[in-house]
């Protein structure tokens, strides 16, 4: 136990007052990930998105017409881990907000 009467491995998550509550925590994950969803749409739609289609379909041609295939591929990784960083932030929310009901 720590000085706060918590476990050394417990972490205490704090959120604005009001976002406590079924309706506002729902609300606001909607709005996150209805954000996250657009940009999605916006990437997979953009000629990145079609670069990121073309090496996965094959990476040879790809590679053939002058296309980076790491570098994408680490961009294309840089953008996965965002969004699991983002998802893996809501999930701490719901955690929390769930507890405080």
């Amino acid at each position: 136990m720590s000085i706060t009467n918590r476990a050394l491995h417990e972490v205490v998550v704090t959120f604005p007052h009001f976002l406590y509550g079924t309706n506002n925590a729902y609300h606001f994950i909607l709005v996150i990930v209805s954000a996250c969803a657009f940009f999605l749409f916006l990437i997979v739609n953009s000629p990145f998105g079609n670069t990121l289609r073309a090496i996965r379909e094959d990476p040879e041609r790809a590679e053939f017409i002058g296309i980076k295939i790491k570098a994408f591929q680490l961009i294309g990784f840089i953008v996965a881990a965002v969004f699991v960083g983002i998802v893996g932030a809501l999930f701490t929310f719901i955690m929390e907000a769930s507890s405080l009901i």
